[in-house]
């Protein structure tokens, strides 16, 4: 005979009874207060009953709290998956090889990650990098610009979200302030009066959290108004959090940049021969375009220094000597003396790092280098130049490092330069 478990013996269940309308007679509803949800907008009146809300005729429903439609860091695709091993997703055979990868900003370590469509992360090494991408200071470039571009449009959100839940509360007010009327418990006159007083705080204490009635207290929930804390609500107190957390990252990579950008100088111009080379000892350069050029990098440059925009740079042109201002001198300026960024690290660049950059992209389409001092040319170094000196110093210390491609300009400043320059952005629309 096979031993039976005895049954469980039969007693009273100790989950917690679910308290509904439909419950049965004898249901105490005088216990439970609505609104149900801890957000209350019309302080300073006992909760309201469960029995008197169903005893309202209409019983309308409140208006719904406004959702928050959430956002997420752009992907940029880098690359391919390479020819990896084959392996089994929902019962498939699946070859993940030559797939589309993205870059996507990690706030969690301040970094990026490399992820396949359906977001399995991959080593540099899996991936086949797209030639923009290989620099891996360029990556977190790109990540830390993603995650610039994610602030600024969760910031304009959370904006709109805010003024949503403005127009929200208001609705929320009104529909307290009718069923208080219809209860009989205050008058429309009171409760208009509290709607102004609400109204005026607004801004400042837009929501309430817990219940103000005496009643109340004997359950252990005391009201809570700190206007410091939640005085947003739960999901604006969240996107808060996230904002903050997010400037902090883009803080972290903005320093991991510069570090970066102080330990050595952007690429060096390829193959540069004889005619390629700004000086005035290059008997291919057109020397009196190229004279003109030179000044007006030097005039730029020192406007922006007198004027505070950019720091007084060892090496700058001093336009006073060099033309011929001091000492009665008529010696005309000669291009070949010491220009912008002559010392240290920066010797690369005698005429500044937009300069040289734009140098960097003539050679690159194999054109020759008096094409640098055509006018729609000159026109778009002057803009790139003119932005560049609005830029933080860290800024321009990171960009010491970063293709002309990647520079963030503003859109139609980086349409013009490309469209000259021959280079698309490497983001896509």
């Amino acid at each position: 005979m096979v031993n039976k478990r005895p049954a469980p013996p039969q007693g009273p269940s100790r989950a917690p009874k679910r308290t509904t309308p439909d419950r049965p007679e004898g249901t105490n509803n005088q216990l439970l207060s609505l609104p149900v949800s801890p957000i209350r907008l019309l302080p300073n009146q006992d909760p309201i009953t469960l029995d008197e809300f169903l005893s309202w005729p209409e019983i309308p429903l409140p208006p719904a709290i406004p959702a928050f439609h959430d956002l997420e860091p752009q992907p940029i695709r880098v690359g391919l998956s390479r020819d990896l091993p084959l392996h089994k997703q929902d019962n498939y055979i699946h070859n993940p090889a030559y797939e589309p990868v993205y870059l996507i900003p990690n706030t969690r370590s301040s970094t990026y990650s490399l992820l396949q469509l359906g977001g399995d992360a991959l080593p540099p090494t899996d991936v086949l990098l797209h030639r923009d991408f290989k620099d891996p200071k360029t990556r977190l470039f790109v990540a830390r610009n993603s995650l610039q571009d994610y602030h600024t449009r969760l910031t304009a959100a959370v904006t709109t979200y805010h003024a949503t839940l403005q127009t929200w509360r208001t609705q929320r007010r009104n529909w307290e302030a009718g069923l208080l009327i219809a209860l009989g418990r205050q008058s429309p006159e009171e409760t208009a009066s509290m709607i102004r007083s609400e109204l005026t705080k607004d801004k400042y204490r837009p929501w309430f959290v817990g219940s103000s009635s005496s009643s109340s207290s004997s359950a252990g929930v005391a009201e809570y108004t700190n206007p410091h804390t939640l005085r947003d609500g739960p999901v604006a107190f969240a996107l808060r959090k996230r904002l903050d957390h997010v400037a902090r990252t883009i803080s972290d990579l903005t320093e991991q940049l510069v570090q970066l950008s102080r330990g050595g100088d952007c690429e060096a111009l390829g193959e540069v021969g004889g005619e390629d080379v700004l000086d005035d000892a290059n008997p291919g350069l057109d020397r009196a375009r190229f004279v003109d050029w030179a000044v007006e990098r030097a005039l730029h440059w020192r406007l922006a220094a007198q004027t505070g925009m950019i720091p007084e740079f060892l090496g700058l042109v001093d336009l006073n000597l060099d033309l011929g201002a001091v000492g009665g001198s008529e010696e005309a300026w000669r291009p070949g003396r010491e220009g912008l960024f002559m010392s240290g690290v920066q010797g690369q660049m005698p005429w500044g790092l937009p300069a040289y950059r734009f140098q960097w992209e003539i050679q690159r389409l194999k054109r020759a280098v008096n094409d640098l001092f055509e006018a729609e040319i000159m026109d778009l170094l002057f803009g790139v130049e003119e932005w560049y000196f609005g830029l933080e110093e860290r800024e321009r210390v990171i960009l010491r490092g970063v293709a002309l491609r990647f520079w963030p300009m503003p859109a139609g400043l980086y349409k013009n330069v490309g469209e000259v320059l021959g280079f698309t952005s490497p983001f896509g629309d």
